[in-house]
């Protein structure tokens, strides 16, 4: 089998540099984030799928840190940040990411599609004016609500499914209104 890349610490992808992630590649992160400034491809569309979580997370291509059972994934450890600078288009498909904190979209406008999200300890949370497309993914398992958005953000969703959380509600993240605002219907 393929055998994990971990991360130790906070790793930058500066502004005009893509991370292209292969599909069937296994990141685990021990600690920190990832910073996406620039763009990050996480493409597995019709291939295996990209794993992104904790380094305790024996289930994703075994005992990582060679402990045996001993340790167990958590969940809040890391975080995946995607910053409004984010050029070029930055896209997860057939991505599994769990165990960790959140994924920021900080006016940010990744496409994330056909992916899971589970076992978090926050929402996906979208701020500022980003406009990402969150398309036919599943959210399992979050502590909270599955997204959290900024009244100012216009993200599109379509096709998700949400199971296990103990708030079935797109979250409302708070914030200074500079000029009127409305909150339309949304679908997930």
């Amino acid at each position: 089998p393929n055998i994990a890349y971990v991360l130790r610490s906070q790793l930058t992808i500066p502004r005009l540099r893509t991370l292209t992630i292969a599909p069937g590649t296994l990141v685990k992160f021990r600690s920190g984030q990832m910073w996406v400034e620039g763009g990050l491809v996480a493409d597995a569309a019709g291939a295996a799928p990209i794993v992104i979580t904790d380094f305790q997370d024996d289930a994703a291509g075994g005992d990582t840190n060679a402990d045996g059972n001993a340790s167990a994934p958590s969940r809040g450890g890391w975080n995946l940040r995607f910053r409004p600078t984010s050029l070029p288009a930055s896209v997860l498909r057939n991505v599994q990411v769990r165990y960790g904190n959140r994924i920021y979209l900080d006016e940010a406008a990744p496409r994330i599609e056909g992916s899971t999200i589970e076992q978090m300890a926050g929402p996906l949370t979208i701020t500022g004016a980003g406009s990402p497309a969150i398309v036919d993914n599943q959210f399992l398992n979050i502590s909270t609500v599955p997204v959290a958005v900024s009244p100012f953000a216009r993200p599109s969703f379509s096709g998700n499914t949400v199971a296990n959380v103990p708030t079935l509600a797109l979250g409302l993240l708070g914030g200074t209104f500079v000029s009127d605002f409305t909150l339309a219907p949304q679908t997930f």
